[in-house]
């Protein structure tokens, strides 16, 4: 397909928010560069990088006006550095990447077209690949029952990549900059209460696997216990209960993983240490 601008969007805005992730940027960036939807910003904020990131970004924002650059004095978490993302954005239509991932070349158009089909919905997600550290497919990602209405709540969650309107975002308090890790599952949660979620079974993105990602076995134990925070929030807005929810979820990762694989996973010992305090803490 060729390259093309829609007239139903005030434009997309892609935020990045990086942090010491210079040797990853040339593909991440390129890959906003190369989308064959041209009507898009490119929100950079660095978190503090003690590495080139910022030089590197500012080369890209010098050859294509498309691009912004903001530096952060010091590291503040992604959080923080999201909902700057967002505060600096002006794009109708939203999401993020990763400064370690690429988009693929269709990403935005497809995104853009899903909201002229679904213009109410709170958020629409597509699948995704699972790479390895040089960008090599290792396997595509498949969702589990991604129709039900409580996907985003029980599920293993929308990990990439997920776009919303900017109207749908105001609609929530937003971006929690408290969150370390599992911002986006506490945002998504926050989206599904605004409208529909649509999930589009297409592989719009490419996660990459290496030693600093959230999927290596430190970080995810760290993401899993933001993402009991996430959901116990959403709990208190729902006015549903805690234990209900801790239930559903261990069901749904029994019909996912078979059961008897369940009191063993971090997510379980997490959901359940929480479980224990009187009300969620931080």
């Amino acid at each position: 397909p060729g390259r093309w601008t829609s007239t139903m969007t005030k434009g997309v805005s892609v935020m990045m928010a990086n942090y010491n992730y210079a040797r990853f940027l040339d593909e991440s960036i390129g890959s906003v560069l190369g989308q064959s939807f041209e009507d898009w910003e490119l929100v950079f904020i660095d978190d503090g990088s003690s590495d080139d990131s910022v030089a590197i970004a500012w080369d890209y924002a010098g050859r294509d006006g498309r691009i912004k650059v903001y530096a952060a004095a010091r590291n503040r978490g992604c959080g923080y550095a999201k909902r700057r993302c967002m505060a600096l954005s002006n794009g109708e239509i939203c999401c993020f990447l990763d400064s370690d991932d690429r988009l693929d070349r269709e990403a935005l158009a497809i995104m853009v077209k899903q909201y002229e089909v679904n213009p109410r919905a709170g958020m629409i997600f597509s699948d995704h690949y699972l790479c390895d550290r040089s960008l090599r497919i290792m396997r595509r990602n498949v969702y589990h029952n991604p129709e039900s209405a409580m996907f985003i709540m029980t599920g293993i969650g929308v990990n990439q990549f997920a776009a919303f309107k900017r109207r749908n975002y105001d609609m929530t308090c937003g971006i929690d900059p408290s969150f370390m890790r599992a911002e986006d599952r506490d945002l998504y949660l926050k989206l599904e209460e605004t409208g529909p979620v649509v999930h589009v079974p297409l592989p719009l993105y490419y996660y990459r696997i290496h030693e600093g990602s959230v999927s290596t076995m430190e970080n995810s134990h760290r993401a899993e216990y933001w993402a009991w925070q996430a959901r116990f929030a959403a709990c208190g807005r729902r006015g549903l209960s805690r234990e209900t929810v801790f239930d559903d979820v261990m069901k749904a990762r029994e019909e996912i993983l078979g059961a008897g694989s369940i009191t063993g996973m971090i997510d379980y010992r997490l959901g359940s240490a929480l479980l224990a305090f009187p009300r969620f803490v931080k």
